[in-house]
């Protein structure tokens, strides 16, 4: 084994930031590890100094489980990011003019929090600000375009150009957390198994006409799903994520409806919820963003020396709040496999990173099906379960003893141990 191993993360995303930070505080205690990030996104001149690739993430918010918490505890990263982080207290499920409501409580499961909810740009922003040039060998390369991937028999040759400068350097480690449209996945010739769902999802901040406490709903409509989820107020007093997941059209419409035309759509569609006894009423809509949603997972999640991560492994819908988790986890159990190796005598050997993608199937699989049994029962209009199915599977938490229980666990989780 090498003295010291240079590692290549194409994506400076959240994903690709959060394996520089575990890396460097896992494995670099027991190796020699040089980090370089590749992002295309160019870096904020401004006095901030903070990446713009927070900018990609628009409007966009993620639920962080409790695993994933317990992961960012391990790394020192809580501290930094908890007061950017909305807990969620209270699950309460819906059906629109049904019968079936479901509550689940962090109370009632013993724990802090269900998750917790994150805008993407703010977390994006944190991590990149909290992770400084050179600091543990780690270095970003901002405003970046990749030319050409070459394997050779120890790792990998990158060429890129920056700044009209063309260079070239050879790593041990090719990292690829560059999303669903993974370069890397390209230039390897890695295949793509994908479905495209009839949905997209509608994506906005709401304000309300009163102060609003820690809960989510989920209200299952008769053409898809509405989430409200809590965030962290800041200068907002009463803000709150809103994602809608509608036909294609629809959410298009929505998009380009007035401010007071898409908010009587919302209060048509989500129906009278309360917190406290009082009715609740959104007063504001924000930027609204509509995505539209498939699913995209990869034939193959390593090849030597090179680990695919995140959503350039597998890309789910959303409505589980799974996607970012699932990601977390890659990271989580490639250190696990690393370390191992390493106490070996080797680093990102082929039994490593074999080991690695048998290790991560389960999951994924685990989590996808979840995720179809999902869309399919209460989003997918060709195949939705009848209303009063609906309203039965819903009541089904309440009524079965360790229903709620098996999927709260897995909500906080993403998984693991139900």
């Amino acid at each position: 084994m090498k003295k010291s191993i240079k590692i290549a993360c194409v994506g400076g995303g959240l994903v690709g930031v959060l394996t520089a930070y575990a890396l460097q505080r896992l494995i670099q205690p027991l190796i020699s590890i040089e980090i370089h990030i590749f992002e295309r996104y160019a870096k904020d001149t401004s006095d901030s100094g903070i990446s713009a690739i927070s900018q990609q993430y628009d409007t966009r918010n993620l639920v962080l489980s409790s695993a994933t918490v317990t992961f960012l505890k391990q790394l020192g990263l809580w501290d930094i990011l908890q007061p950017a982080l909305a807990p969620i207290a209270d699950l309460y499920i819906s059906r629109q003019k049904g019968l079936g409501r479901s509550h689940i409580s962090a109370q009632s499961e013993a724990v802090a929090a269900l998750g917790y909810v994150a805008d993407m740009s703010q977390l994006s922003q944190l991590l990149s600000s909290n992770l400084t040039e050179g600091q543990q060998n780690i270095f970003f390369h901002y405003g970046v375009t990749l030319d050409e991937l070459t394997p050779k028999s120890y790792g990998y040759d990158l060429n890129w150009h920056q700044s009209n400068e063309r260079i070239k350097n050879s790593f041990d480690l090719l990292l690829a957390a560059d999303g669903q449209n993974s370069w890397v996945s390209s230039q390897l010739g890695i295949a793509v198994e994908e479905r495209e769902y009839a949905h997209s999802a509608l994506v906005t901040n709401l304000d309300f006409d009163q102060s609003i406490n820690q809960s989510a709903y989920e209200r299952f409509v008769s053409d898809g799903a509405i989430t409200l989820l809590p965030l962290n107020q800041y200068q907002f007093k009463q803000r709150r994520a809103l994602v809608w997941i509608g036909p294609k059209n629809k959410m298009q419409d929505f998009q380009a409806l007035s401010n007071n035309n898409f908010l009587h759509e919302f209060h048509e569609a989500i129906g009278v919820f309360k917190s406290h006894s009082r009715e609740l009423m959104a007063t504001s809509v924000g930027a609204r963003k509509v995505y539209p949603l498939n699913r995209a997972t990869r034939a193959e999640r390593v090849r030597p020396r090179c680990v695919l991560l995140g959503n350039a492994a597998q890309t789910l819908h959303p409505i589980a709040a799974q996607g970012f988790n699932l990601a977390v986890r890659d990271i989580q159990d490639l250190c696990e496999i690393l370390i191992q190796d390493i106490s070996h005598g080797h680093f990102g050997s082929a039994e490593c990173l074999t080991s690695f993608s048998k290790m991560r199937q389960p999951d994924v699989d685990r989590v996808k099906h979840f995720v179809d049994a999902l869309t399919n029962g209460f989003v997918n209009s060709s195949k939705t379960l009848p209303g009063p199915l609906k309203d039965a599977a819903i009541l089904s938490f309440e009524l079965i003893p360790g229903a709620k229980s098996a999927l709260s666990r897995f909500a906080m989780g993403g998984g693991y141990g139900v």
